[in-house]
Order: structure tokens, then C-alpha cells, then sequence
């Protein structure tokens, strides 16, 4: 493997996956990346970290290109002493204009629910703990809605796809499933 694979991502690769899953193509700082994941757990720790969570915060973070270093360190970032101020002050800490507040609250917003239907239910102590945060930034609450609900639609859809391609090889039950453990 040659030195430049083993960097990551290149900057328009990066921008690609960008406008790919949001419609720009900005390139995201790796810190603006880093607090928008902290954000990310913190809310899916509200009701207990489960694993899944855990996987699904990491698969976002590469989905969505975040740099190597920043994914471990977002692994390693400790939620169990985190206040809601102290959330609260993560989202603050991402460098975009005023004017950009409530956009960028949406984009953590939904990453932060993406992670945490991780373990197959977005819990009500979640959603207030992320409604109330994303509140003070500007996020009106029929975008939070609205996020929640295409979130939700997203895992659905999720599922589905799964077991349609597990039911091209006869599913998990037949055996031949010799590299592939699909799981909803």
C-alpha cells in the first residue's frame, strides 16, 4: 500500500462524501468533525453507551470521512462525566458564522440520532437531552422533528436493504453466509 492510501482521504474525496450525504461540499475541520461526534456520543450515552451505539458512531465517522486520528479519538472521548453544559459548550466550539448556527445544529442533530438508534430505538431521554440542546442554538423544532422522523424512516430502510441482500444468498440461515454476518 503506498504511502498515500495509507493518509486517509484526500480533501476532494472528502468533499465528495460531503455533498453526497448533505448537498456541499465544505470540507469540515477534523475538530469541527471531533465535537460534532462528541456530541454524537454524549447523547447516545444519555441512556447507557450499548455497543451498538458504540459501532454505529465509528461506521458514521468513516461514512462521512472523518480522519483516522479523529475517530480514535472520539472512541476514546470518556461521556460517563459529561454535563449538559458541558455538551451544550462542545456545540458551541464549532467554527461557523452566526448565521449558520441552526444549520450546523442540524447536522449534529442528525448524526447525533443516527448513532443513537444504533441500538435499534431512538429512547425519549435522547431525544429530549438533543431537543434541548439544539433548542438554545437555534433549531426549531419542527427541523428536530423532522430529522428524528427521516432518521427513523433511514434505519428502515436500512433494514430492508440488509435483508434484501441477505435474501439473494439464502439469508443468515442457510449457512452460506462465509464472510458476511448482516445485521439490522
Amino acid at each position: 500500500m503506498s504511502d498515500q492510501n495509507k493518509k486517509g482521504l484526500r480533501s476532494e474525496e472528502v468533499s465528495s462524501i460531503q455533498h453526497l450525504w448533505f448537498g456541499h461540499s465544505n470540507l469540515p475541520k477534523d475538530e469541527d468533525f471531533s465535537f460534532a461526534y462528541k456530541v454524537a456520543k454524549c447523547v447516545a450515552a444519555v441512556d447507557g453507551l450499548h455497543e451498538m451505539e458504540a459501532y454505529r458512531l465509528k461506521s458514521r465517522m468513516a461514512a462521512i470521512g472523518a480522519p483516522s486520528h479523529v475517530i480514535e479519538e472520539v472512541e476514546a472521548f470518556d461521556v460517563s462525566s459529561v454535563t449538559a453544559k458541558e455538551m451544550f459548550d462542545l456545540f458551541s466550539k464549532v467554527d461557523v458564522p452566526d448565521m449558520m448556527k441552526a444549520g450546523t445544529a442540524a447536522f449534529i442533530a442528525y448524526e447525533a440520532l443516527s448513532v443513537s438508534i444504533g441500538d435499534g430505538e431512538l429512547s425519549d431521554k435522547e431525544t429530549i437531552e438533543l431537543r434541548s440542546s439544539v433548542g438554545i442554538l437555534g433549531l426549531s423544532e419542527n427541523i428536530f422533528d423532522d430529522l428524528v422522523n427521516v432518521v427513523l424512516e433511514e434505519e428502515a430502510i436500512r433494514k430492508k436493504r440488509i435483508g434484501i441482500i441477505s435474501a439473494a444468498y439464502g439469508g443468515s440461515e442457510s449457512g452460506d453466509s462465509f464472510r458476511f454476518k448482516h445485521s439490522a
